[in-house]
């Protein structure tokens, strides 16, 4: 009788845990005057760096594709198409492959890539062509299909073993217009049809471009971001990011307070048990240097307060700021890669300390880039 009171207990907890956990909704007024802080990623996350190895067939710029618990995969810069496949632990080049073209097994454009290692596959994702290309992890042709009739897809994340999480760019043409479909969706990695669709609740779209006279510009916010084994939304057209479930459950993860002159959008960051990180873009122009502002925040969950927030890498004496890039490997919680010449001059300028040093004692300015792994402690 005990046991049974104790398993009772104890499945109350987890139940009492979890509705707690789905009814904790973040609230930030991005406007409003907030303090900075600077952190140090030392002092929340073990940190682990890769060199990818360099020779003659493996130079590649700083452009990360892909990342998993056995490969990393680069890609070449602007649309030349080529795939560099690293182990994910050592850094050792492994192979690359290159299929852009125009034939029924190629790629135009590689517009992302979803890196599918349960499956030992990897989709080659082009927007341009509105098609998905699906090779095996050697660059062997499997199978394509079309994005949905009418739609581009510009995200794709791997949502189980059997789908796709997405969402469909075409709302961005059709700013200020009522919503006329849901534009976020889980299809098949079999033949690409829709399965299921995330109900968002908002009426009008409202697009991530932005003009300035006869000067049109676009900002990008990440529309699916990997949140611990689920995802958050991020939709330009609504002030709330969603939080959704491989059980097909939309909740609420954080609410920006509405802003005008110019509006803001939130793009969504790495998580800690401490810390949200997210930035905010400003929806207006800034000439001539044709930028659009953005304030990178964290979110302090032990103070309930966001921050304007520096990141930095202690392993530099001189510290260097880091972008916490969100992973869905269980390895590390955030990437980020470093260009060689930056270890290299900290190194020749005696800036280095920690592991970097040894690293930096074997390579050279030219070579690939460092991969920095965070994972929270």
């Amino acid at each position: 009788m005990s046991i049974l009171i104790l398993m009772t207990l104890l499945l109350l907890l987890a139940s009492c845990q979890q509705q707690e956990a789905e009814q904790e909704l973040i609230t930030v007024d991005v406007a409003a005057s907030v303090p900075e802080k600077e952190l140090t990623v030392q002092d929340f996350m073990d940190v682990e760096y890769v060199p990818l190895e360099t020779n003659d067939d493996f130079v590649v710029p700083n452009n990360v594709a892909a990342i998993g618990e056995s490969y990393i995969v680069m890609r070449s810069r602007g649309n030349d198409g080529t795939l560099y496949f690293f182990d994910r632990h050592s850094g050792k080049a492994l192979h690359k492959f290159n299929h852009r073209g125009q034939g029924p097994e190629e790629y135009a454009y590689v517009t992302g890539v979803i890196l599918d290692e349960e499956n030992q596959e990897v989709f080659i994702n082009d927007a341009g062509t509105a098609k998905m290309t699906v090779y095996d992890l050697q660059g062997n042709f499997k199978r394509s299909f079309a994005h949905r009739e009418g739609g581009y897809y510009m995200t794709a994340v791997s949502y189980d073993s059997d789908h796709l999480i997405v969402y469909d760019a075409s709302q961005m043409s059709k700013g200020g217009e009522p919503r006329d479909k849901n534009y976020y969706l889980i299809i098949s990695k079999a033949d690409g049809s829709v399965t299921d669709e995330v109900p968002l609740p908002y009426e009008t779209i409202k697009s991530t471009i932005v003009t300035s006279g006869e000067v049109t510009a676009a900002f990008s916010v990440e529309a699916i971001v990997p949140y611990q084994d689920d995802f958050l939304i991020c939709e330009a057209s609504t002030d709330t990011i969603y939080r959704y479930t491989r059980q097909h459950k939309l909740i609420p993860f954080m609410a920006m307070e509405p802003t005008e002159n110019p509006e803001q959008v939130l793009a969504m960051g790495a998580s800690t048990r401490r810390y949200q990180f997210f930035t905010a873009f400003r929806k207006e122009l800034i000439m001539p240097q044709m930028m659009i502002p953005s304030t990178p925040f964290v979110y302090d969950k032990e103070e309930h307060r966001p921050y304007e927030v520096t990141v930095y890498n202690a392993d530099f004496k001189s510290p260097l700021e880091v972008r916490l890039n969100e992973m869905n490997a269980n390895s590390a919680t955030a990437y980020t890669a470093i260009n060689a010449d930056k270890i290299v001059e900290a190194y020749e300028e005696g800036k280095l300390q920690g592991s970097l040093l040894d690293i930096a004692a074997s390579i050279g300015e030219e070579d690939n880039p460092v991969l920095m792994f965070m994972k929270e402690k």
